[in-house]
């Protein structure tokens, strides 16, 4: 039962994870783009993008968590052969990608809002494009794991 839950909570947060970083990356994204002048999508930006890269930061966290908790207890993990046995790989990826939704989160995200009020045209661009990279390594990371589940998985 009680593997039955942290299962359904596991896949729960994965599709909350991948179907909001879909949604963001490839419709709300290039639509608002399209739709808006540019003053009036960088303030929609401004709003959405700080809750969003937080969403990824606590859906990556509980995913790695709740992988975790599934695989066995937090010691095991690292115990080096253990994490050889348990899909090193796997927990390599979303380790890395839930340093990388926090990175986000804390650091990029405010250096990217600030070059914005700047008008600073070549910080922005690097900064965004730094930050484009991350998203879509996140984007990377949600497939690797669905990869992962579906060899996994038993219907």
């Amino acid at each position: 039962q009680f593997k039955m839950i942290s299962t359904l909570v596991n896949l729960s947060v994965w599709g909350a994870q991948f179907g909001t970083q879909l949604w963001v990356t490839f419709v709300h994204g290039p639509s608002l783009f399209r739709a808006l002048s540019s003053e009036t999508f960088q303030e929609v930006q401004s709003i959405i993008f700080p809750r969003y890269f937080l969403s990824q930061s606590i859906l990556s966290t509980a995913l790695l968590g709740s992988y975790i908790q599934l695989r066995g207890s937090a010691q095991q993990h690292f115990s080096l052969t253990r994490l050889a046995q348990n899909n090193l790989g796997i927990m390599a990826v979303l380790c890395a990608s839930t340093a990388s939704a926090w990175l986000h989160q804390l650091y990029l995200g405010p250096l990217v809002s600030q070059a914005l009020k700047r008008k600073d045209k070549t910080a922005f661009r690097r900064l965004h494009g730094l930050s484009m990279a991350l998203n879509m390594g996140g984007i990377a990371a949600s497939v690797v794991y669905l990869v992962h589940l579906a060899r996994h998985c038993r219907l």
